[in-house]
């Protein structure tokens, strides 16, 4: 995960960075504590990343159970319950097709 905040929207959602060992959930989070902002928040798959080693060998993930006695989709559940999301599922409110290559 790569996000992108702007200053006022990273004062709000920061603290949260420190509740999620994993960070699975924190995307569910994030709109529902900005109050969906409509237009203003974006998740865009077109864009490549290069991770330096395999994501599921990532110590995080490794250790997360031992960390806090969850796997990470526990630990994503966990994280949308506290905020009492009940509906983790992404509003769409609109997109960009992608270009034909």
């Amino acid at each position: 995960m790569v996000p992108v905040f702007s200053s006022s929207a990273l004062k709000v959602c920061l603290p949260t960075f420190a509740e999620a060992v994993t960070g699975w959930g924190l995307d569910v989070v994030w709109p529902h504590i900005l109050a969906l902002p409509q237009h203003k928040i974006a998740i865009i798959d077109a864009t490549s990343i290069q991770h330096t080693r395999p994501p599921s060998q990532s110590e995080i993930y490794l250790d997360a159970q031992k960390l806090v006695g969850l796997n990470p989709y526990e630990e994503m559940e966990a994280t949308i319950a506290k905020y009492g999301i009940t509906e983790p599922n992404f509003l769409v409110y609109g997109y960009i097709p992608a270009q034909p290559q």
